[in-house]
């Protein structure tokens, strides 16, 4: 599924790119460049910035971040 198509459907908004594809949803530290991951404590954050995932999830409140493959 691509990450726009997931995006509409959870009624997220998405900040990259809509195209990507994602085939998988793994826990932060084992997401790879096609799985999606979520974050809702703020102490992982600094996970969030170097996890490896195509794309995390966050509360609309969450801080700004910006997952590693995908700045």
């Amino acid at each position: 599924m691509k990450l726009g198509e997931l995006a509409t459907r959870l009624g997220a908004e998405l900040r990259g790119d809509a195209n990507l594809e994602v085939t998988g949803v793994k826990g932060i530290e084992e997401a790879g460049p096609s799985d999606i991951t979520f974050v809702a404590n703020p102490r992982y954050t600094a996970l969030a910035r170097t996890t490896k995932a195509a794309a995390v999830l966050v509360d609309p409140d969450f801080q700004e971040i910006t997952a590693a493959p995908c700045a």
